[in-house]
């Protein structure tokens, strides 16, 4: 009977969840080290099926009327298979639910930009003023590109700099197979990354910051740290990833010395091996 429920689970994760499925079976296999191959060669050959042969090149499709130009990183990256995929935005379902958040023309604060697939729904979509943070030098020069290729130049302004809650230099930590958006980092003397804290970035902004999205691969506690400031001052509604289930009653007491509630959680089953619940948070209002 055993044996009959393992095989019954294996067989629905297969029909409903392939990548759950797949990273299991190299678990319990004990082939950890060929997954990242595997997974390498399946995303290739979804890139190359779509078209999509070089890194450099640019996906164009429509949204809501909009005709919309994303330069990709690399055929195998993850964000890149989910736009082909679905011929639209990465994480599209996601970002629908934060359009009934966000008011048309708010002032949004993108930290973790990647490429600029957010950046560009908030500023060309969602016709807001966006803020975009992102340390990666190469990820930074294609954000630039998206920005340009999409005519958005003047409802952005892009900071090739981490966030953290000090200022430092940091590196590179790590970078899962197929999702450079998954790299993350660490503080580095000797790094070649720039950090700062969003108060000492935005201490004489002029605008009033209504949105923020936090997408750090573990980095979000210090950079709502080093966040505190703005945040008191301007009360913006906050959209955060926590990929670290150990993390999450820190953030929640962060929040909650901030004054701040959370609203809804939302998760991603589909692609569990790379995505983390996310949670959006709005200031508490005493009556």
């Amino acid at each position: 009977m055993v044996l009959l429920r393992k095989i019954g689970t294996a067989a629905t994760l297969f029909r409903t969840d392939r990548v759950q499925f797949w990273d299991l079976l190299f678990e319990r296999l004990g082939l950890e080290k060929y997954r990242r191959k595997y997974w390498e060669a399946k995303l290739l050959r979804t890139a190359r099926a779509k078209g999509v042969l070089d890194a450099n090149d640019v996906i164009h499709f429509q949204f809501r009327g909009e005709p919309i130009h994303l330069k990709i990183y690399e055929p195998t990256d993850l964000l890149t298979i989910n736009v082909l995929k679905h011929d639209t935005f990465s994480e599209h379902e996601e970002l629908e639910v934060l359009s009934h958040y966000i008011k048309q023309g708010s002032v949004i604060v993108d930290v973790g930009a990647n490429v600029g697939n957010h950046t560009v729904y908030f500023a060309k979509i969602l016709k807001g003023y966006v803020y975009s943070f992102e340390p990666q030098k190469r990820l930074f020069s294609i954000l630039k590109e998206n920005v340009e290729l999409n005519n958005i130049q003047h409802v952005t302004q892009l900071y090739n700099i981490g966030l953290s809650n000090a200022s430092s230099k940091a590196s590179i930590d790590d970078t899962p197979a197929g999702n450079i958006g998954g790299t993350s980092i660490r503080h580095d003397e000797k790094g070649e990354m720039e950090v700062k804290t969003l108060d000492e970035v935005f201490r004489s902004i002029p605008k009033k910051i209504d949105f923020m999205k936090i997408d750090v691969e573990g980095f979000e506690y210090r950079v709502i740290e080093g966040a505190q400031e703005t945040i008191r001052k301007h009360e913006p509604l906050i959209f955060v990833e926590i990929w670290f289930e150990n993390r999450l009653n820190a953030m929640l007491q962060k929040f909650g010395e901030l004054d701040y509630t959370l609203v809804q959680v939302l998760s991603s089953p589909k692609n569990t091996a790379y995505v983390g619940p996310n949670f959006i948070f709005k200031k508490r209002h005493h009556t």
